[in-house]
């Protein structure tokens, strides 16, 4: 009996434990994202509307829609802040010999900055060093200064987001966390392989590359509905999986035999699984998914305007 014990569970175990701990880690993951991940649901908001929904700032709205800071809702401040008075930017085409050379001259106008955000004060002092009115400032000279700021002025936006109440978390550290935690399963588990056979923990790191990352892409791209990128990053990721089941089916028949290998192979997928998993995991609050649905439903507007 004990020897027809150990048969069973070196012939018919191993196997269905690689399919079955990622498939238990996706279960797991997909009950964390519906919990604590997917954003309120608002079916009283609109598909598309012609006007904005509210005075949110450009960079609160763009970060709002995306979860992302980038140099694109700075620039859209920069521009915010010129619409509202703050500042000034002129257009400047220099000329020398055939070629032309375009340019923006910045000038500060107002210095009183009680009504504004502290990321929007952090980027007029950044612009300005002086800080004093009628100062102005060439925007190609900006760019071996200004770069230093930018990790503060995007940490304040996303500051921002939350003081609004609109993230139920910083969405940077919520994506962290499962990118760390989802990290740290496919290293131990690929310390785990190399005991085993350094042949298939090559091969492991090698899907890590070439299957992993663009996977978290492909949930990313889905996440951002950008599909044309989430079908790219697709073929990748089926291209990967089934090259590695295959080489290790081919070239490594005593895998399907070894019951801690399987699992740790397991374990590896499940990594990739919680880490892919993370652009889902920031979740809204009811006021910020609502927010964000709205102005969705303006850009919808102006996107359908650029088509006409």
């Amino acid at each position: 009996p004990v020897l027809s014990l150990k048969h069973f569970l070196r012939r018919y175990v191993p196997l269905p434990t690689l399919f079955m701990i990622p498939l238990l880690t996706l279960f797991i993951m997909w009950f964390l994202y519906q919990r604590f991940g997917r954003d309120y649901e608002e079916s009283k908001v609109k598909i598309m509307r012609n006007t904005p929904p509210s005075d949110l700032a450009p960079a609160i709205a763009g970060t709002l829609i995306d979860e992302r800071a980038e140099m694109r809702e700075i620039i859209a401040t920069l521009i915010d802040l010129a619409r509202r008075g703050y500042l000034e930017i002129q257009e400047k085409t220099e000329r020398t010999w055939v070629f032309t050379h375009k340019d923006y001259i910045l000038t500060l106008k107002k210095i009183h900055t009680g009504n504004l955000a502290d990321y929007e004060e952090k980027l007029l002092r950044s612009v300005f060093g002086k800080f004093a009115k009628s100062e102005t400032k060439k925007l190609s000279d900006l760019k071996n200064s200004f770069y230093k700021h930018v990790p503060d002025i995007l940490d304040q936006i996303y500051d921002q987001t939350i003081r609004l109440k609109f993230f139920e978390a910083d969405p940077r550290r919520v994506k962290l966390r499962y990118l760390i935690t989802g990290g740290i399963i496919a290293v131990l588990s690929l310390v785990g392989i190399a005991f085993n056979s350094l042949e298939i923990a090559f091969l492991m790191a090698w899907f890590s590359i070439f299957a992993c990352v663009p996977g978290f892409l492909l949930v990313k791209s889905v996440s951002d509905r950008n599909f044309l990128q989430a079908l790219m990053c697709s073929i990748f990721v089926i291209i990967g999986t089934m090259g590695l089941l295959v080489f290790l089916i081919e070239l490594f028949p005593q895998t399907i035999s070894n019951l801690p290998l399987c699992a740790a192979l397991g374990l590896t997928f499940s990594g990739a699984i919680v880490a892919c998993f993370a652009p889902l995991m920031p979740r809204k609050t009811i006021l910020g998914a609502r927010e964000k649905r709205q102005w969705m439903a303006f850009r919808n507007y102006l996107a359908s305007r650029n088509k006409i």
